[in-house]
């Protein structure tokens, strides 16, 4: 249950009232029977807070200019806390847009990582006081990331936005310590009745953990910019409300305000990158370990987009054309695994390298170079043991074999 500080904005309950009681006396309490005081005066004043997620496109205004007045009616709303930021065609508020929905009853509108992608807003704001953008959005950002405001009858409010950090667009400073700072400079039940954070961030651990930071010292932390409601409202143990994802007010038939009807032309336009950004991240990583000479490591990645002219070429390396089981004409067997493991006249150790050079050793990734590929073609391999100076010629026979004690646990199972 939410504590009293958090309910009414006061430092402490109220004294109850000498030979007031509630007329349900024997009321069950954490084991142990008592009698219940009347509810102080301050109950009946109970702060009415909506706050309503991302307002997305022009489904969203018009929700909001049709629906919003006959919605705190019934509710009796005190305060209202509109996230738009999504507000102008998907991307950032404009300031005709801000006016309307403010005049459609919004007492405080928040932005988010769009806050400026409409250019008018980086004045308006400025001269608009009722617009918070993300605290930590940047030092030289115009306007402000907190504002104390009042409600009909007088009573303080403190709404606050950061921004997250966790699989954002770009870097944002720390929110945690910006909000903490605002928090401490605005307890509840002192200079202000209540306090909202409004945490705008992708990850719901993020939004989560601002939560629990401040449990006690906010009436509400609710999370705004996934657009997809959470089902975990809840009240925290020191008594703030808190929502992992607020949702938002759009289209329902829609993926993020993305109609319907336009999802076979819209969707495939979104997606469409997503293969070639996978495809660039696995090229990047595998020439990372490359360098770091951990090529056995790149294969898997090199095999997922080998199809890639630059995947091609790097999987011409020594390195990866060795793997298999090879046979001098003695019939001892050399053997190079994917895993990076090799087996050389029966002993068992690593392999790496880059070039021609081949490294072999006891411990993963060697380094020191034992050999050198002479030649390699088709099914004919000569290695030169760089110790000895002698050729080493080899016919491939199959592929590699498994460790031998992955081997035997295998054939245990």
């Amino acid at each position: 249950m939410p504590s009293f500080a958090s309910l009414t904005g006061q430092s402490s309950p109220a004294p109850a009232i000498r030979g007031q009681m509630n007329p349900r006396a024997g009321r069950r309490h954490m084991g142990k029977t008592m009698l219940e005081p009347a509810r102080p005066f301050a109950y009946r004043l109970v702060m009415r807070i909506l706050f309503l997620g991302d307002v997305m496109g022009r489904a969203g205004r018009r929700a909001m200019s049709e629906r919003l007045s006959p919605l705190k009616d019934r509710l009796k709303v005190d305060f209202t806390i509109v996230n738009a930021e999504n507000s102008s065609s998907g991307r950032g508020l404009t300031a005709g847009h801000a006016q309307l929905l403010l005049e459609a009853g919004a007492d405080c509108l928040t932005l988010g990582d769009h806050a400026f992608d409409q250019k008018d807003m980086l004045s308006f704001i400025s001269r608009e006081s009722r617009i918070i953008r993300p605290l930590n959005f940047g030092r030289d950002a115009p306007g402000r990331g907190f504002g104390v405001f009042s409600d009909p009858r007088g009573r303080k409010v403190l709404v606050v936005q950061a921004l997250g950090q966790v699989f954002m667009s770009r870097p944002y400073d720390d929110p945690f310590s910006a909000v903490d700072t605002v928090l401490r400079a605005h307890p509840p039940g002192g200079m202000v009745q209540a306090a909202v954070v409004d945490i705008h961030a992708e990850a719901t651990s993020e939004k989560m953990a601002m939560g629990h930071y401040c449990d006690g010292r906010a009436s509400l932390v609710v999370g705004t910019h996934t657009h997809v409601p959470t089902a975990d409202a809840q009240i925290l143990n020191r008594g703030t409300a808190y929502q992992t994802d607020a949702g938002m007010c759009g289209d329902y038939d829609s993926v993020i305000e993305t109609l319907e009807p336009y999802a076979e032309e819209v969707l495939p336009q979104r997606f469409a990158d997503i293969p070639e950004m996978i495809e660039t991240a696995c090229l990047e990583g595998a020439k990372e370990l490359i360098e770091r000479n951990r090529p056995l490591d790149a294969l898997p990645m090199l095999e997922r987009i080998r199809e890639n002219k630059q995947a091609k070429k790097l999987l011409e390396g020594y390195v990866y054309r060795i793997i298999g089981r090879w046979k001098d004409a003695q019939g001892v067997e050399y053997i190079f695994r994917a895993d990076g493991s090799c087996s050389i006249v029966g002993e068992e150790g690593y392999f790496g390298g880059k070039g021609y050079g081949i490294a072999v050793g006891q411990e993963p990734y060697p380094e020191k170079e034992t050999y050198s590929v002479v030649n390699l073609r088709g099914k004919n391999l000569t290695l030169k043991n760089l110790e000895s100076g002698k050729n080493i010629r080899l016919t491939y026979v199959g592929e590699a074999t498994e460790k031998p004690a992955l081997q035997e646990q295998n054939e245990a199972e």
